[in-house]
């Protein structure tokens, strides 16, 4: 009885957990390569100081954006 519980429970975390964890990190690694965009560009220098600032802050956020997003999908699916 039990074993069969846990095979059946298995399999319906098998079912559910695939998608969101495949989503959950690909956002994650869209936020490390965000993040390297900004500080890449920070460490290169765009054209101006004011430009130059925008610009990484912009990257940034989207990055901060993405690894929330990827966290609370990870958290949400637990």
């Amino acid at each position: 009885m039990a074993y069969r519980y846990l095979r059946q429970r298995r399999v319906k975390v098998a079912t559910v957990y695939p998608e969101s964890i495949e989503i959950a990190t690909s956002q994650l690694i869209g936020s490390l390569l965000v993040f390297g965009l900004a500080l890449g560009g920070l460490a290169i220098g765009y054209s101006s100081v004011a430009i130059q600032w925008a610009v990484t802050s912009v990257l940034a956020l989207i990055g901060l954006f993405l690894t929330v997003a990827g966290l609370w999908t990870l958290i949400r699916k637990r």
